[in-house]
């Protein structure tokens, strides 16, 4: 169904990188395993505990940045 489409954002990190609340997974997690090796415009099956997810993917990016630390918000 429509409503059960959205647009999300992964970044594939090292083990110690990865933050799944800001879409860092790390290249031996499933997620990254089904992603690794997808190109634009493919569609690739993800199982989940609710079933099997198709992802289309929109776009891909290799960069050799280090990634961007996450802030956390302080308390007050």
């Amino acid at each position: 169904a429509a409503s059960d489409v959205y647009k999300r954002q992964v970044r594939i990190v090292g083990i110690d990188e990865m933050d799944p609340e800001h879409g860092d997974v790390s290249w031996i997690s499933p997620v990254a395993r089904v992603l690794i090796k997808a190109h634009e415009g493919d569609e690739v099956k993800l199982p989940t505990p609710k079933g099997v997810q198709t992802l289309e993917i929109l776009e891909v990016r290799y960069t050799g940045e280090p990634p961007i630390p996450h802030e956390t918000p302080k308390d007050e």
